[in-house]
This record gives structure tokens, C-alpha cells and sequence, in this order.
């Protein structure tokens, strides 16, 4: 038999003494001596093991007696006011405080039955005044007397023995409900700052009402409803995917989602599910034949309670599908933290996780400007935990938490950090280097870099929004790819879609995601899983003009939102377009450079307004010049010494001038720009690169050269 250890207070009494579960003050029982009293508790939780068996102790191992003063003013009603004394009398009652953890800790009042939470002896003695006061206001002399505690508060370990045949009582009759979700009192995070909305939560489940927990994403409504289930011992947790998990023939999931209801009614539990818009999305092909569709019923009837979480965007598509389950619920709004309640939830956090070093104004600075996404204080708290869970967490210093800020988001710890500045001119330098010949988009690119440095650029859009046009092959990918590599450290953070794919009709729905392909496009995916990234719409023209109206959306709010509800923030990317709008008015042989104004022309004749005005910039970019041409393959033949085969060797590698001339002869076209240079590179310098590097005395330095009109290597001296 399992023995299950509690915490109790032993009060002396004028009529002998009360014992009160420190866990839980409701729980009292009143006898002539101590040991009367301890037997009638121990026999009042032994009643209720076997009606809740997942009853448990609380989270305090040890407790302390503290004597906290408390002065008491007594009052007089006369008709419907009350009269205050000029005097007041001192109480001072006897505490039972205990550490939880994180510098959390509990205090109970046992004569008065309060318990509450508090950090720090100073925020203690003000906490009991305040609550005390609350619990006897109106109270004449001769009522306040009444609660004059006793002396001598004992605390007692009590030792419970919890009936053996409960649990399997209870597999047998709630083992559909056992096998679907799991008790939500048993999870570990902290609802730390949110008495005012756990008390309403708290309220509307007491009343026997369905309760929708509404915010952003990361703004603690799991945290809240976990908080809650810690008080009310009766919240069971699930998802939409559980209940119907396994379930593959026609009324399988019907059957079991009966049972779990049945069995919730039999447990007096409330279920909890995560997502609201997955309810509506699992169960049939459409809303109507959803999960949300079938419990309705039993909403309506009472022998189903619900708490479920939605943001307002979720909120507003039930509405829309499903209009008569969400009116089944009350809504609790759960707004995000502000400043200073943030950094006191970091500090509660901080200090669970033994990290000494006070960062929480630089944590909460980063995560306002960089990840303007989150709503806090979730992510900022998962962040501080992932870092602490560490073996040198009590070592973190600053340095440390850039370090970790800059890797999880992927940016440059230059961008993070203000004593650190960035040189105009040489970062015009790099983008030079890779996007040859184009000074517009050099100075385009330099703008959204500076200003992210900054912290000038406006946080409800997106980083940057450009328009690059010109004709193929002139470096508008490669711009894409430099800016993703010099914000976030990676090139690969380049999201691309080719827009001709959404050319036809019902495009708008293929680029979010329709309401029959339940889950988000799949660039929305990538997006959401590396916020942090350049989304390249490439040959925008081509797209339907019903793409464009979503575009605008995309632009001017710097969100998405699909028809579930589902919010995709594009507040941390850059948004590249590319068109070849213009291109047709140059020459024949592409050597004329286009003015930019040109380009422009072309743009608003083929744009709406209203999408034009959404753009930070529309860019030309000129077909290539000899010499430009020339710059880019002597990059291209700097690139090969890159390669992991070269670089293993050490070797180097360049073009004689000759090479170069026909290198920019045969790779550049007037349709295709330099895009064919790659190809004459990989089929007539790779092959020979491949026979000499197997040959066992490879030289160390090559030179690229021209033979008539044939490539060939040969060694160049040291």
C-alpha cells in the first residue's frame, strides 16, 4: 500500500486544536488534543484518495513557523457604512512558509485559512497584512476577537495510507480516458504573474462554464490553464490528434471520444485541449464533420466541460466555420506582459534554474527587438531555460547570452550587440564582391542592413520589401542569397518560390494553404521554423493577380494568416520580388543599360498602385557590360578553390587575362546573362581539375589558360 506524505498545521484553539493541510486549507478537522485532531485530518484525506486518486502532496518539502505582525483597525456598521476605529490592535499570527522553487515560495495562515504565493520576507509581511486585512474588513471588536490565534503552531508530517484497489478501480472504468490524455497538475511550468487571470479562469470552471484561454502565441495560455489544474486537481489534457490517433475506420473516433466523455463525467474532469483550430480541423473533410462538430452536443447538454486555447486570429476563423461551438465557450483574453512584469517573471525563472548573473533587461531587450514575433514572456522564458539547463548555467554572463541569442536565431552577434559597429563602406565592399556591377542594389541592400542594425526599421513589417528587375542571369538570386548570408550568418536561410506556380486560378489559396490541405503552405512551414530568413518571390509577374492582393497583406502587416486562423509572422525576413519587367527594352546584345527609371515605368504600368506603394524599393538591375562580365568569372574561378577537393590540398587556382576574355565571351547571353558562365565552367575546367587531382603529384598552384580556343591547367610557379 502506498504511503503518501502531507503537511499539516497543528493550531491550539480555545475549544482544543484544528489541523489544517497546508497543500490545501480547505481540508481542516477539529478535535480536543493534537493527536485527535491529526487522526480526523488524516482520516478527511484518506475519504478523499478514494474519490480523487490522483490527489497528491504539494510541491514544499519543509516548512517553517514565522510570526508576521499585522495591525487590525476594528469597524462598526451603521446602515450600509462602515465606521473605522481611531485605535487598531496588533495580531500576530503564526505562519507556515515553504519554498517551492525559483525563489517561489508559499505561506499559508492557518487560522484564516489563506494560503498564497510571495518572493522575498519583505514582499511577505506586506502580502499577509494586505490578505489578512481583505479577510476581517467590517469586522467590529468584539468579531475580531474571535480570531485571536493561539500560541504554539506545530507543523506535523502526515503520513496517508492511499487505498490499494483505487488505481485499478480506476484503469478498469477510465482506461479510454487514461489512454487519451494524461493529467494536466502534473506538468512543471509555473504560472508565474497571472493571479488576476487565474482567478477568472478559476471562476468560470467552479460555475460549470466551457472557458476559451484567447492570446497570442507564447503569451502563457498553457502555463495559465496548468496553473489552474494545479488548484483544481481535475484538468486532463489532450490534443485533437490524440483523440483521434489510431482511429482509421468510419465511427471509431465517434465511439471512443463517447467513452471519453462518459468517463470525464464519471471522474468529474474537464478537458483540456491545446488547439482550438485543431478540433475544427481533425475529425471529417470539413468543419462541419470535425471533432468541434461532434462535442458540440455535448457541451450544450453539460455532460462535457472544456478550457481550450486559441489566438484571436484562431478565435475569429471558429466563428466563421463553426459560429455555434464557439458560442459555447466564455472567453478569457490573456493580454501579453509588459516590461516589468516580464523581467519579474525572468527573475522567478532565473533563480529555479540557479543562474546567479541578474540579465533579465538584456534578455527582455533582445527578444522586444529581434523576435517581435513572440509574445512574451513565453518565449523568453523558454529561451532562458534551454540555456540553463547547461552544466555552467551558474556562469552565464552576457557575452554567453548573445552567444546563445545569436545561435538560436542565426544573427551575427554584430547586429545584436551596440558597442559593436558595422563600416558602411565595407559592407558595401562584400555586397560589391558577390552582386557585381549593380550599385542601385548595393545601395538598396545597405539600407535594410543598416537599418536592422539600427533598430530604426518598422516592427509591424518586414524587414525590407524590394522589387529587383532586369533581365535573367544579372545577379537579382544572388543579391538574395548575400543578404540572407550577411544577416543571418547563412545563405541557405533563402526561402524561393517560383510565382509562375501560381499563375492559375485559386492561386491566393495555394500559397497560404487551402481549408481542405489542413496544414500551412509548405514555405509557410519553412518560415515559421526559421523566422529569421529571405523569402525570394521569383518572376512575380507571372502570378495571378489575386496573389498580389495577399502580397499587399504581407507588406503592410508583416503577417500572414490562413483560413484556420493560423498567424505566419514575416516581421523577422526580408521580402525579395524579382521580374523581368523592362528587360525587353534593351538591345539586342544586352549591352545598353536600362536607367532605373525605365524599370519603374514598367512596374506601374503592370502593378496596381497600392502594391507599388508597399515596396521600400523597386531596383534595377543592367545587363552586364563586358567588364562586368569578366569580374564575374574571375570570381567563378576564385569560387573553385573552395571546393572541399581544392581546399583539402590547399591548392590555388586562377585565369590568366586571355582566359578571362573568353571566358566572359561564351558565358554571357543577352537572354540568359551570366547564367551559362557556370555551366562552360563546370563542363570545361571540372573535368580537367578531376584527372589532375588523382594524379599523386598535383601541384599546388594552377593557372587557367587558353590554348587557341580551348581551356586548359597547367602549373604555375611558386
Amino acid at each position: 500500500m502506498k504511503v503518501l506524505r502531507f503537511h499539516a498545521a497543528l493550531l491550539p484553539t480555545e475549544y482544543g486544536c484544528v489541523a489544517v493541510l497546508l497543500d490545501d486549507p480547505a481540508y481542516t478537522a477539529h478535535a480536543p488534543d493534537q493527536e485527535g485532531a491529526e487522526r480526523a485530518l488524516v482520516q478527511l484525506l484518506q475519504k478523499a484518495l478514494k474519490e480523487d486518486p490522483w490527489m497528491s502532496p504539494g510541491e514544499c518539502d519543509e516548512f517553517q513557523v514565522l510570526i508576521v505582525p499585522v495591525d487590525l483597525r476594528p469597524e462598526y456598521r451603521v446602515g450600509n457604512q462602515l465606521l473605522p476605529q481611531e485605535y487598531s490592535w496588533e495580531f500576530r499570527l503564526p505562519c507556515a512558509v515553504g519554498e517551492i522553487s525559483g525563489g517561489l515560495r508559499m505561506c499559508v495562515v492557518p487560522s484564516l485559512g489563506l494560503q498564497f504565493y510571495f518572493e522575498g520576507e519583505r514582499s511577505l509581511r506586506e502580502l499577509v497584512g494586505h490578505y489578512v486585512q481583505e479577510k476581517l474588513k467590517g469586522l467590529n471588536p468584539a468579531q475580531l476577537l474571535r480570531f485571536v490565534p493561539g500560541e504554539g503552531l506545530e507543523i506535523r508530517r502526515l503520513r496517508v495510507k492511499k487505498p490499494a484497489t483505487s488505481r485499478s478501480r480506476l484503469e478498469k472504468r477510465w482506461e479510454n480516458l487514461e489512454g487519451v490524455a494524461e493529467l494536466a497538475h502534473t506538468a512543471r511550468d509555473k504560472g508565474y504573474g497571472r493571479e488576476d487571470s487565474l482567478k477568472q479562469l478559476l471562476k468560470n470552471l467552479q460555475a460549470g462554464l466551457s472557458v476559451a484561454v484567447i492570446g497570442p502565441a507564447s503569451v502563457g495560455k498553457t502555463t495559465l490553464i496548468h496553473e489552474a489544474a494545479r488548484r483544481t486537481k481535475n484538468i486532463w489534457r489532450t490534443s485533437a490528434a490524440r483523440l483521434i490517433a489510431g482511429m482509421s475506420y468510419l465511427g471509431m473516433w465517434e465511439e471512443r471520444c463517447e467513452r471519453v466523455v462518459s468517463e470525464l463525467g464519471q471522474a468529474n474532469g474537464i478537458l483540456m485541449v491545446e488547439s482550438l483550430a485543431e478540433l475544427i480541423r481533425q475529425g471529417g473533410q470539413d468543419p462541419g464533420g470535425s471533432l468541434a462538430a461532434f462535442l458540440a452536443p455535448y457541451l450544450v447538454d453539460g455532460q462535457l466541460q472544456m478550457v481550450v486555447e486559441a489566438s484571436a486570429s484562431e478565435w475569429q476563423a471558429c466563428r466563421r466555420l463553426l459560429p455555434g461551438f464557439a458560442d459555447l465557450f466564455r472567453v478569457l483574453p490573456l493580454e501579453p506582459m509588459n516590461d516589468a512584469e516580464t523581467v519579474e517573471v525572468l527573475t522567478w525563472v532565473r533563480k529555479g534554474l540557479r543562474i546567479g548573473l541578474d540579465l533579465d533587461e538584456t534578455l527582455l531587450s533582445l527578444f522586444r527587438r529581434f523576435s517581435p514575433y513572440e509574445a512574451l514572456p513565453g518565449g523568453a522564458v523558454r529561451f532562458l531555460r534551454h540555456i540553463g539547463r547547461g552544466p555552467k548555467a551558474a556562469e552565464l554572463t552576457r557575452p554567453r547570452l548573445i552567444e546563445a541569442f545569436s545561435k538560436q536565431s542565426s544573427i551575427p552577434e554584430e547586429f545584436l550587440l551596440d558597442e559593436i559597429g558595422i563600416e558602411p563602406d565595407e559592407l558595401l565592399g562584400q555586397l560589391a564582391e558577390r552582386v557585381i556591377g549593380q550599385p542601385e542594389a548595393h545601395q538598396a541592400a545597405l539600407r535594410i542592413i543598416t537599418a536592422f542594425k539600427a533598430g530604426l526599421q518598422d516592427p509591424g513589417r518586414p524587414l525590407g520589401v524590394l522589387l529587383l528587375c532586369g533581365p535573367t542571369g544579372v545577379g537579382k538570386t544572388e543579391l538574395a542569397k548575400t543578404l540572407a548570408q550577411i544577416l543571418f550568418a547563412d545563405e541557405k536561410r533563402l526561402i524561393r518560390l517560383d510565382m509562375s506556380e501560381y499563375a492559375g486560378a485559386g492561386a491566393a489559396d495555394r500559397l497560404l494553404g487551402s481549408l481542405y490541405d489542413k496544414t500551412p503552405a509548405p514555405w509557410l512551414r519553412e518560415l515559421r521554423q526559421k523566422p529569421f530568413s529571405v523569402v525570394l518571390f521569383d518572376e512575380v509577374e507571372k502570378a495571378h493577380p489575386e496573389v498580389f492582393d495577399v502580397l499587399m497583406r504581407a507588406f503592410d502587416e508583416g503577417q500572414l494568416c490562413d483560413p484556420w486562423g493560423r498567424i505566419t509572422s514575416l516581421r523577422t525576413a526580408v521580402l525579395i520580388l524579382t521580374s523581368n519587367l523592362g528587360a525587353e527594352q534593351q538591345n539586342a546584345l544586352g549591352l545598353r543599360q536600362l536607367e532605373g527609371g525605365g524599370y519603374s515605368q514598367a512596374v506601374l504600368r503592370y502593378f496596381r498602385p497600392e502594391l507599388v506603394n508597399r515596396l521600400d524599393a523597386v531596383v534595377p538591375f543592367h545587363p552586364l557590360s563586358n567588364e562586368v562580365v569578366r569580374a564575374v568569372a574571375r570570381r567563378e574561378i576564385a569560387l573553385l578553390a573552395r571546393r572541399p577537393g581544392l581546399k583539402r590540398r590547399n591548392l590555388e587556382i586562377r585565369a590568366s587575362e586571355r582566359c578571362l576574355d573568353q571566358l566572359a565571351r561564351l558565358g554571357y547571353d543577352a537572354r540568359l546573362g551570366a547564367r551559362p558562365l557556370q555551366r562552360l565552367i563546370e563542363r570545361r575546367l571540372i573535368p580537367q581539375l578531376t584527372h589532375l587531382l588523382s594524379q599523386p603529384d598535383c601541384p599546388s598552384r594552377l593557372l587557367v589558360d587558353l590554348d587557341g580556343d580551348e581551356f586548359f591547367l597547367r602549373t604555375e610557379p611558386e
